[in-house]
């Protein structure tokens, strides 16, 4: 009985001490034929880790969780369809998500969302191959929507709208090929029409209305190819109104957490 308990001890330490080392073996494996296999754990020239993961015949595989200098984990992926696509989330210095989406080959693709320090949404962007393709959406801090932009590989194209934090419209603009072109209309923050009328290849074109805040027609002046057809009317545009325009509709954005606004 002594012998077999001590037969049975043995087999079972042998068991225990042999699978640490194969797994130990195995670590950073690579195959005859070059071929990255099973765990891997990379570390910089400063011994630093830059990814923990495993690969199958040199493609990564599962769950990939890539490292900052400090140790902390910048982003997580896990990879399916023979690592063509990774569904990942960037996390900031604090572990939180700062972004989350899908790559197909690397690039961009689909839905992606940009979140605050808070755990905020603050933008959706779709994809298509790597550019913007599609709506993508700006949010206030109140979570209203801040911008509402059409994209065509990675050019805006389409309607394009801005709001004010209220959630009345602030501006509205048609682009084609990254162009203004079509119908513009800026508004006063309580939602009436301050400035209307039409683009053509990125200048305006044609009879622009200008309003004051009661309703009442302030003055009208005809574009071609972006300039007035009565050069003092330009001037006083250019002086006055283009300058309130721009306040209103530039400055204010700064209040927008995204990116860069056109």
């Amino acid at each position: 009985m002594n012998l077999l308990l001590k037969t049975v001890s043995f087999v079972f330490l042998f068991i225990t001490y042999l699978f640490p080392v194969k797994a130990q073996e195995k670590l950073n494996f690579t195959d005859t034929l070059g071929r990255k296999q099973g765990h891997w754990i990379k570390y910089d020239q400063n011994k630093n880790k830059l990814y923990d993961g495993n690969f199958k015949d040199d493609v990564p595989e599962g769950k990939f969780v890539y490292y900052m200098p400090t140790g902390m984990p910048w982003a997580i992926t896990i990879f399916s369809q023979k690592g063509k696509v990774g569904y990942t989330q960037h996390l900031n210095n604090e572990g939180k998500i700062t972004g989350e989406g899908k790559y197909i080959n690397q690039q961009k693709d689909s839905l992606w969302k940009f979140y605050d320090g808070t755990g905020k949404l603050k933008s959706e962007e779709s994809y298509l191959n790597g550019v913007k393709h599609g709506r993508s959406k700006v949010y206030y801090g109140n979570g209203k929507v801040a911008e509402d932009k059409t994209w065509l590989n990675g050019e805006l194209d389409g309607v394009c709208k801005k709001y004010f934090q209220s959630g009345l419209l602030k501006s509205y603009r048609e682009y084609v090929k990254g162009m203004v072109e079509g119908k513009a209309q800026y508004n006063y923050p309580t939602g009436k029409i301050y400035a209307e009328g039409s683009y053509k290849n990125d200048v305006k074109d044609g009879i622009w209305s200008f309003y004051n805040e009661d309703g009442t027609v302030q003055k009208k002046i005809t574009y071609i190819n972006g300039r007035s057809k009565n050069h003092e009317d330009e001037l006083i545009m250019t002086k006055e109104e283009e300058e309130k325009l721009r306040k209103q509709y530039e400055q204010s954005d700064e209040n927008i957490d995204g990116e860069g606004k056109k």
